[in-house]
């Protein structure tokens, strides 16, 4: 059931072009695996809320900064769509005021400083539309050594009252901004928190609160060892996957669950339980636990605020990790990505939304570059371009008549599909496609 799917090599083309639509036409994405997987995360900071969105791409042998990140260039920040940043009441920024808001957020990194770019134009794809004069806030900001990060990740870290420190760490480089939210009175110690992954077309979310280590002792301590804690702070800690997975080789369903540890001085128990939204783990039961795992805990990098993570290990699996004190505990997460359960899942999508142009043609364009199911394909680009005619679905209408061996009609929706895109976008870069109308043009 969780084999890695043949058609992922082909699924990340099917990325690309549909990416050279998403530029210029509607912000709606279809949901398909990606080399450089979603994730997002979010923070409570006194009164504020704190969110990021973006993509991770992983460092895969590649040299970054200066090479596939390109010095003195704005950078999205991540891959894909750029990243964003919002904040729900204004905020300080290393002393710089910034309102309210979302925000796409950029980096222009050079060998010796980066600067941190907050832009008012959010829902952008990459940062190719960047446009200077959008820019809010910009901040220079010094990259230090880190231990190495192979999948981009952003980081809150040092919470202390109403401030925490952004990070962001790739490859073996962290650079960081101090971030001042909203004084509040009722701000909780142990402030809220949560983490988002995908993983293929499988969501995993993480809501806790983070528990500061404050120069107590931990293990043994204040968490007792041979007692079920609840993973973190205030509310038991709940845990969701939006499709079946499997945990360190354990079946576990869809669902949200609370998410408790029993740690002895040995190994550690991760519990997933099917009652969420817990007290703590005060009202815990053991017969609506659902699936329990042996854990063996390793010694990690000093965490003073308890932190989950989800790394990707490979197309379909991450790493599952809860870090606090100098301790860490993982287990594996496998997700299914066979060609007929993405197939469904992307039916699913675009049968959800039969009046988004956007949709109906990344469904097509999907199901072409997988030469699978053409006939819905068909289907789908022409309903698509029924509601709007697009570079996009035309140009996925036309690869597909040439896939029926239409190539006259191929041609003919190929060239309307150059001169919609052209009147969209005079700066289109249409040229590999102009080459596949002219070897259709050779074909009877």
């Amino acid at each position: 059931m969780y084999n890695k799917s043949l058609m992922f090599c082909v699924a990340v083309l099917a990325i690309v072009v549909i990416a050279v639509g998403a530029m210029q036409e509607a912000s709606a994405q279809l949901k398909l695996p990606r080399p450089s997987p979603n994730a997002a995360a979010t923070q409570t900071i006194g009164q504020t809320v704190a969110k990021i969105d973006y993509s991770r791409p992983g460092v895969k042998g590649r040299e970054i900064w200066g090479k596939l990140v390109p010095y003195n260039e704005v950078w999205r920040a991540g891959a894909n769509d750029a990243t964003t940043v919002s904040f729900s009441t204004d905020v300080t920024i290393n002393g710089q005021k910034l309102a309210a808001g979302t925000y796409s957020f950029f980096v222009l990194p050079t060998a010796t400083e980066w600067t941190f770019i907050f832009n008012s134009e959010p829902k952008q794809w990459g940062a190719f539309n960047h446009k200077k004069e959008k820019d809010v806030l910009r901040l220079s900001v010094k990259p230090e050594a880190s231990p190495h990060q192979e999948w981009m990740s952003y980081n809150f870290e040092d919470l202390t009252g109403n401030t925490c420190r952004f990070l962001l760490r790739w490859e073996k480089i962290a650079a960081g901004v101090i971030i001042e939210g909203q004084a509040s009175k009722e701000a909780r110690p142990s402030p809220a928190a949560s983490v988002f992954q995908s993983v293929s077309v499988t969501d995993i979310s993480v809501e806790y609160s983070r528990p500061g280590v404050k120069g107590r002792e931990i293990w043994g301590k204040l968490v007792p060892f041979g007692e079920v804690w609840r993973a973190g702070a205030n509310e038991a800690t709940t845990v969701s996957f939006s499709d079946d997975v499997l945990v360190n080789g354990q079946k576990l369903p869809a669902g949200t669950y609370s998410f408790f540890v029993l740690p002895t001085a040995k190994d550690w128990t991760f519990i997933f339980n099917s009652e969420p939204k817990q007290w703590g783990a005060y009202s815990y039961k053991k017969e609506k636990d659902v699936l329990k795992l042996t854990v063996t805990p390793e010694a990690g990098a000093a965490q003073e605020y308890l932190s989950y993570a989800a790394d990707p290990i490979k197309n379909n699996s991450a790493l599952f990790t809860l870090a606090w004190e100098k301790m860490k505990g993982s287990v594996k997460v496998e997700v299914d990505t066979t060609p007929a359960f993405i197939w469904g899942k992307v039916q699913a999508q675009v049968t959800a939304k039969m009046d988004d142009a956007t949709i109906l043609n990344q469904g097509a364009r999907y199901a072409l570059n997988n030469k699978q199911n053409l006939d819905v394909a068909m289907t789908w680009a022409q309903k698509s371009v029924s509601i709007k005619k697009m570079y996009g679905n035309l140009r996925t209408t036309a690869e597909l008549l040439a896939q029926a061996g239409k190539y006259p009609d191929a041609v003919i929706t190929g060239e309307e599909a150059i001169k919609v895109g052209k009147e969209a976008d005079p700066k289109l870069d249409a040229s590999a496609f102009e080459k596949l109308i002219a070897d259709w043009k050779t074909k009877k």
